[in-house]
């Protein structure tokens, strides 16, 4: 007969934090924090460095179906830029890497400033040359450029960091 301490052990449970605490730490939780913060780089340099410059080169789109186009990606972008984030801030948050979380911390900063104040005021800019009265020129899209960058130099500093760990877990098991 079973005594009531080892019933208890062999019916608990493990809570999920415990469960995501021991997967972070695993070659694979490094390999999936290396995988979606490459994937997110890929995304951010596909559509901000090479899709949204391309389309202004294309002789036959007018200005205003261009801009049209672009309030639209990065409307779309923004979304799906919140969704990897924060898979990548499950991943990453849990690590004892300050680097990783350093560069977290900066790319969820360059994503709210994104969200919250420049993608604001360059649909308000479309909108405004689609109405036939544009404003000014101003440093909007220099600043939304400088975000980019942010967000490149973050991811590149959280792949730095998973590709650190592994080297230093390989270093661990082979001695």
């Amino acid at each position: 007969m079973l005594a009531s301490t080892e019933i208890d052990i062999l019916t608990e449970q493990p809570d999920a934090r415990s469960v995501s605490q021991a997967f972070v730490h695993t070659q694979a939780g490094r390999l999936s924090r290396l995988l979606v913060a490459t994937l997110y780089l890929g995304l951010v340099l596909g559509v901000s460095l090479i899709a949204t410059p391309a389309k202004f080169l294309a002789p036959s789109l007018e200005l205003a179906a261009a801009l049209e186009v672009g309030r639209v990606t990065f409307g779309l972008f923004n979304r799906i830029e919140w969704g990897v984030f924060a898979v990548l801030a499950v991943l990453v948050l849990p690590v004892r890497s300050g680097l990783a979380r350093c560069a977290l911390l900066a790319l969820g900063t360059a994503l709210i400033l994104d969200t919250t104040w420049l993608l604001p005021a360059l649909f308000e800019r479309v909108t405004a040359v689609q109405a036939g009265t544009p404003k000014p020129s101003s440093l909007h899209h220099m600043l939304y450029a400088t975000l980019e960058i942010a967000k490149i130099t973050a991811l590149g500093g959280i792949i730095a960091a998973q590709i650190r760990a592994f080297s230093a877990h390989r270093e661990r098991t082979a001695s």
